[in-house]
């Protein structure tokens, strides 16, 4: 597209508005009147289609005769973002996205820019690819400031960004390409999506494979030791040196997955306390916090030295002439296992549960002999493999996909997709 003529994004827009948060609902004036707000987090949410969580505020209704966002403005985000994830992402208004508000008026405010092209001479949805594209090639980095815990859009230099702008009817035939790849490319990547729930199904069968026992006895049959480990105020930063203590979070206990990086420093003013550090063989299991992170339960069978148990996971040690720490993971993450375990756990809300020992050491589990254990542990393990190969190869055709829509814009602004 280099035959046509570039001009500055703030030549192609009539508005670029901000505004603040206004008041609460029931605040009593009669300039003032009710109107849907979106802020950095529901924009987040509504960018990725999860919808809106707006709220209604009171705004002063001469601000919301500009503020008030129409089809086809574009929402630019000024504030946010992160270490991975710069600020300056962009959506743009439809009818859809109005139509959920049945008729209620919406502003942005707080991190947000409205932008509103000139229709006269530039297409919403073009324009809006564009910058996405403009996004996508690392560039945006550039009209960056503040920390990599909050950066800000330096908003008057994205103004200045250069955009190639062919004649209207060449904008929508464009879009018009671009929209209908697109739509290819989301019915192949729902392909892979249902592909990975099927695999997640189909793995919970083969841990279900442990349920298939003529004996079961209580956990606490089979466990020699278990207690929790230590809490201490640690640096918000993880260890990433094994010479550094670092104290694990519960995140490092997954399904039948140790995850060493997510820990958290050890200040050094602090002594280790040596008897929770962790071993390859020992077996977490989770213990208190939301309902979903209580009685997850993973085997470590790889781990760096100079990392300590937290006082929110349980370590067990088993009986290992009763039980094989591999079999023990897989019936404990088996789905009937995790039902089990819902209903001991105690708590007023599931933001917030507890599994205590003397619960869990109720919790009857399969117990054939070791040498069935053996035979188990084996066939689970390969069919675990397969899984796990589908899995990388959806992983990988995923990324080729996003891949591919990069590739398809750069065609579009390139000229070489007409």
């Amino acid at each position: 597209m280099t035959n046509y003529p570039t001009y500055k994004l703030g030549e192609l827009i009539s508005e670029a508005i901000g505004g603040d948060w206004g008041k609460a609902p029931d605040y009593q004036d009669d300039s003032y009147e009710l109107a849907y707000c979106i802020r950095g987090a529901e924009y987040k949410n509504w960018a990725s289609e999860k919808g809106s969580t707006a709220v209604l505020r009171k705004i002063k209704s001469t601000n919301l005769l500009k503020r008030q966002l129409k089809e086809g403005d574009i929402i630019v985000e000024i504030s946010g973002g992160g270490p991975e994830q710069p600020v300056g992402r962009t959506v743009v208004i439809t009818k859809d996205v109005l139509d959920n508000f049945k008729g209620k008026k919406v502003i942005c405010t707080n991190f947000l820019r409205l932008v509103r092209p000139n229709i006269r001479v530039v297409d919403s949805v073009f324009l809006n690819h564009y910058l996405k594209f403009f996004y996508s090639t690392g560039e945006i980095i550039k009209y960056q400031a503040g920390s990599n815990n909050l950066r800000n859009l330096k908003f008057n230099d994205y103004l200045s960004i250069p955009i190639p702008l062919p004649p209207l009817p060449t904008q929508h035939a464009i879009v018009t390409r671009i929209e209908t790849l697109f739509a290819e490319l989301d019915k192949g990547v729902e392909h892979l999506h249902t592909a990975q729930q099927q695999l997640k199904t189909y793995r919970q069968a083969v841990l279900n494979v442990t349920m298939n026992a003529t004996k079961f006895v209580p956990v606490g049959e089979v466990i020699l030791e278990m207690g929790q480990g230590w809490s201490p105020k640690c640096h918000n930063e993880p260890s990433t040196n094994e010479n550094e203590w670092g104290v694990i979070k519960t995140t490092a206990i997954q399904s039948c997955c140790f995850l060493e990086e997510e820990n958290k420093k050890l200040p050094e003013n602090l002594e280790p306390r040596l008897k929770h550090e962790l071993k390859v063989g020992d077996i977490l299991i989770t213990r208190a916090g939301p309902k979903v992170r209580v009685g997850v339960c993973c085997l470590i069978k790889k781990t760096r030295p100079r990392l300590i148990n937290c006082d929110k996971a349980y370590r067990i040690v088993l009986n290992r002439d009763l039980i094989d720490a591999q079999y023990f993971e897989y019936a404990i993450n088996s789905p009937t296992c995790i039902k089990k375990l819902d209903e001991l756990k105690t708590g007023i809300s599931d933001s917030g549960v507890n599994l205590t020992q003397s619960r869990f050491y109720d919790l009857q589990i399969p117990l054939p002999p070791l040498s069935e254990q053996h035979r188990i542990v084996n066939k689970i393990e390969s069919r675990l493999l397969q899984a796990e190969a589908a899995e990388a190869r959806i992983a990988e055709s995923l990324q080729k996909t996003e891949a591919l829509r990069q590739s398809i814009l750069k065609k579009a602004f390139s000229g070489e997709l007409m």
